[in-house]
């Protein structure tokens, strides 16, 4: 049925026996589509110039901000520490990770997490610290404070301090920090360490340097004044 009513149109369009409707309304939808064409490619054109647009102020808003020495942590963080030359921007780049490093030590505070989390969340927060002392170190070489002589306060979203994040534990230069501290292994870990004699650095040893090291105290030493009377009495 469908292929007489297409023949029958068709002689009808060959012998111009179309009707004047049918006509129009052919012309109709293909001006239809053609506007809807012609309007997709409108929209397209405005949101390719917007996009551009944007491009170019955001470019011309990053170069004023390094013209003020204002940097955003969004930005593209340099790959190593010693690549930062601009102050300012190494020291947002050592508050960013002191702010990663609260909240994940506020999670690793949560008693619901599971052992291999609890190992995942110190491993990243052991990370995260290696990076935050390079970038302390970078502030040192570039004229700023040695943050390296105190240790970083630990604050949340809120500016408050976080608790438990003083109280950690260090195992043979790892860090372990709250319920990590209680992971199977890691007591053990903490008793071999105090049974291994631990070396004496240079300023304990100097600490006990004294006036008897020095042999000002040797007279009242009764066993070398003994020593001393009977080399005396054999010369």
């Amino acid at each position: 049925m469908v292929g007489v009513v297409r023949w029958a149109r068709h002689l009808a369009d060959r012998h111009g026996l179309t009707t004047v409707a049918h006509r129009h309304a052919t012309r109709k939808r293909r001006s239809t589509l053609q506007g809807r064409d012609g309007a997709a490619a409108i929209v397209s054109a405005i949101y390719t110039r917007v996009l551009a647009s944007r491009s170019m102020l955001h470019r011309f808003r990053q170069l004023q901000a390094a013209e003020a020495g204002v940097f955003r942590i969004g930005d593209r963080r340099p790959p190593r520490a010693s690549d930062c030359d601009n102050l300012a921007e190494a020291e947002q780049w050592r508050q960013h990770f002191i702010h990663q490093i609260s909240r994940k030590v506020a999670q690793i505070q949560n008693v619901g997490i599971p052992d291999h989390q609890l190992r995942e969340l110190n491993d990243e927060i052991n990370r995260l610290m290696r990076v935050k002392y390079a970038w302390e170190i970078r502030i040192r070489e570039l004229g700023g404070p040695d943050y390296t002589r105190v240790a970083s306060r630990m604050i949340d979203s809120e500016g408050r301090e976080v608790p438990g994040n003083r109280g950690y534990k260090q195992v043979y230069a790892h860090l372990y920090f709250g319920r990590a501290k209680e992971l199977p292994g890691v007591r053990e870990l903490f008793e071999q360490q105090m049974i291994v004699p631990q070396k004496s650095t240079i300023s304990e040893l100097y600490r006990r340097v004294d006036a008897e090291y020095y042999g000002y105290r040797d007279e009242e030493d009764e066993t070398l004044l003994a020593y001393e009377q009977q080399r005396e009495a054999e010369g």
